[in-house]
């Protein structure tokens, strides 16, 4: 019995199957097989077959017809590097050939071609038997019945992807679930312990167990078929492996972590002044200015210049809000305006393509003329006057409501077609515009509209203003397996409950934002009555407080790839409850956020191990779910036993005052953290500038190791504070070995 979601996804579906049952083809009249490097060929009359060992639990698998040969280089999302030699034994038998890695065992039946991936327990993960016709390469794969599927990026609709087929495509506004969304990806973790990554930047296809029960299928519009197998076991072990893989975020500016407040398009310099001032005078912290389309002479398409009217003195305007403690952040899209001053030199050295998206030329970002003539028109018209990020919308497209991209046979300078170069929209234009300040050595934190395979590796917030509350959540849980980061924006509200909800769960993401840029006046708390106003206040203090936390959760997603907001299952998949918990998750290592959608309770499952709650230091057993009450002022928050919470000052933003002492929250338990801190603006930290401070927690004790690296940190002393026990604040040098009993 076929499981589906509407009607569309069962077109999909028969439109594949169709396609690939026309001339379908495999591997069958095997010839010989050979090593070099880290490679195994095999050779076939009607093709090749090549296995890759990148690691000796990673394994790149390409398979081609005769005619075909291996895809060139390791393609857009992975990092490319020199790659080590990794020891790698093969054996030959009569109808098959056994690999050895250190962690795997791959076995290759000849004829049909087919290859299964096996533990060292001679436990099978997977089997794949390759297949090809003139559309599409495909690849089905057996599947057990308590395997479950999580990933595919950015996802609104469900957690758990098992008896879903998935689209990949970007896309601003699917009416139902087809699995395309902003941030694509065509990669999912398996409950088996293991990842898949499809090498391709086409629109591709994953069946996962929709059509039949124990088999999910995945295939791609490319001539040879090209995925990464990436072992575990567990999904921190996948979320390290594929981010050494495909490369991990950039460390943020500690600025770009304060809140974010997006004026209204319409608003002129003055209103925007007037309104920065009035978050100061109100205490509530706030770090950006972001300005929306009327900051430029013409924005649909545009131009990249000022608008003199609106703002008749840029570099003074940029100056008063950086002298005032705010840093300033412009929107734009790639869809350049005939108007703009790089127009011409992009035509003449023909670096548009042939067809255009909202009235304006459309740049090949993969050639390098491209992308500097870009980079100059910005430096030397916004960053040098102190600009330091840009919101870069509408590179996602719409298949269902009015299109602002360019069609699919779309011809670019490069070669590629608008097909091909759809879902690479919005990772190269963040990649082009991210060059530019490390080019300068500076951090910047960007708002994409849209993302794909390997753009989670810079410092950029994916957003968009069209979902629900619990959508938004949902995506806050998916986000996390592609290691994307995911701006839950609170743009609109109609009741006061519902701004002060969104606004608790905006508190607790990678980016924490009000996006007026429509006009609504009722965005800005001190225009709602004043417990509204003072409940805001308090959570963006509470996240300015966080600031150390978050800044060493980065780090952690920085060096290991855990993401810093992730679903429940990313740290328990052995917990089967956890594979339905969507409206819950993780934020960095400790705290676990369980925001309410309406009404004022809810149920949140605890999982195993001891909770405290964050508000009352209440502690829960976990292991079930629990009945929580909470009123439009209170966003229920756990925080598991063996945590450290480090917090800083209240500050009206980053760099207010020096932060001399930074308090330590213990819960007791088992468990470590890596305190973290750098200069928070430069690209040093890339070269060592950087401290770290380990710290390991028990049931009765917190060991404070010395301080590591060479960064000279403002940090003067801890002050540490033990929940749950009869012991008062003490406070430690920083950088100083220390254990407290208690």
């Amino acid at each position: 019995m076929v499981s589906m979601r509407c009607a569309a996804c069962m077109t999909a579906i028969l439109a594949l199957m169709s396609s690939t049952a026309q001339s379908a083809s495999s591997l069958v009249h095997y010839t010989s097989v050979s090593k070099s490097a880290n490679s195994i060929d095999l050779k076939y009359e009607e093709g090749w077959a090549r296995i890759t060992a990148y690691d000796t639990g990673i394994f790149r698998v390409q398979v081609g017809v005769k005619g075909t040969k291996p895809v060139s280089g390791d393609g857009y999302a992975v990092v490319g590097r020199k790659w080590e030699d990794i020891p790698l034994t093969y054996s030959e038998y009569l109808n098959r050939i056994e690999i050895r890695s250190a962690e795997l065992s791959i076995s290759v039946v000849k004829s049909p071609f087919m290859v299964e991936f096996r533990d060292q327990a001679e436990r099978v993960l997977t089997s794949s038997a390759p297949s090809w016709n003139s559309q599409y390469s495909v690849s089905r794969n057996t599947s057990g019945e308590d395997e479950h599927f999580f990933g595919f990026g950015l996802q609104f609709h469900k957690l758990d992807q098992r008896g879903l087929y998935r689209v990949i495509k970007t896309n601003a506004d699917p009416p139902f679930d087809n699995g395309m969304a902003h941030a694509s990806d065509p990669f999912f973790y398996s409950t088996r312990g293991y990842g898949i990554f499809l090498n391709s930047t086409g629109y591709s296809h994953f069946d996962m167990c929709c059509t039949v029960a124990d088999q999910y299928t995945f295939s791609a519009p490319d001539p040879t078929l090209d995925y990464y197998f990436i072992y575990g076991p567990t999904f921190r072990d996948i979320s390290d492996r594929q981010t050494w893989l495909r490369g991990r975020v950039q460390m943020p500016p500690k600025w770009g972590l304060g809140f974010w407040y997006r004026m209204p398009s319409k608003w002129k310099s003055d209103l925007t002044i007037d309104t920065a001032k009035e978050f100061r005078s109100r205490n509530i912290p706030c770090d950006v200015i972001g300005l929306e389309p009327s900051w430029q002479t013409g924005s649909y398409p545009c131009t990249y210049m000022w608008n003199k009217e609106f703002y008749p003195d840029p570099a003074g305007y940029v100056k008063w809000m950086r002298d005032n403690g705010f840093h300033v952040n412009l929107w734009e899209h790639e869809w350049v305006s005939p108007m703009s001053p790089i127009y011409n030199d992009l035509k003449t050295n023909h670096l548009f393509a042939d067809k255009k998206a909202m009235g304006g030329a459309v740049p090949d970002f993969t050639l390098q003329k491209t992308r500097d003539i870009f980079t100059k028109l910005h430096i030397d018209e916004h960053i040098k006057m102190g600009v330091e990020g840009y919101k870069l919308d509408e590179c996602d497209g719409s298949d269902f409501s009015t299109n602002w991209f360019y069609p699919d046979d779309t011809q670019f300078p490069s070669g590629l077609t608008g097909a091909q170069m759809h879902n690479l929209t919005g990772f190269l234009y963040n990649q082009t515009v991210q060059e530019m300040f490390e080019k300068l050595g500076l951090r910047t934190y960007l708002l994409l509209r849209a993302n794909f395979a390997g753009g989670q590796r810079y410092a950029s917030c994916i957003y968009s203003d069209y979902y629900q509350l619990e959508q938004y959540v949902r995506a806050q849980a998916t986000s996390g397996f592609s290691g994307f980061l995911w701006c839950p924006e609170l743009r609109e509200a109609g009741s006061n409950d519902e701004f002060l909800r969104r606004a608790e769960n905006m508190c607790f993401a990678p980016m924490a934002m009000i996006n007026a840029w429509a006009g609504d006046e009722k965005l800005l708390p001190w225009k709602r009555d004043k417990s509204v106003e003072d409940t805001f206040r308090k959570y963006v203090q509470m996240r300015m407080r966080l600031l150390p936390y978050i800044y060493s959760a980065f780090w952690q997603m920085h060096t290991t790839g855990l993401p810093i907001v992730r679903a429940l299952v990313m740290d328990y998949p052995d917990d089967k409850a956890t594979y339905e918990v969507d409206n819950q998750y993780m934020f960095g290592e400790s705290i676990m956020i369980a925001p309410l959608i309406e009404d004022t309770s809810r149920k949140i499952y605890l999982p195993n191990g001891t909770w405290t709650d964050f508000w009352t230091d209440h502690i829960y057993e976990g292991g079930h779910i629990i009945d929580y009450n909470a009123p439009a002022d209170v966003l229920p928050m756990f925080v598991k036993a063996g945590a450290v919470i480090p917090m800083g000052p209240v500050m009206q933003h980053v760099g207010e005052k020096p932060v001399n002492e930074i308090e330590l929250n213990i819960y007791p338990g088992e468990g470590s953290f890596i305190f973290y801190d750098d200069d928070g603006t430069t690209t040093a930290y890339e070269d060592g500038k950087y401290v770290e401070l380990p710290i390991k927690v028990t049931s009765s004790s917190v060991n404070i190791s010395k301080a590591k690296g060479n960064y000279l940190t403002e940090i003067k002393t801890f002050a540490v504070r033990v929940h749950g026990k009869n012991a008062g604040n003490e406070r430690v040098p920083f950088g100083e070995e220390k254990e407290i009993r208690f």
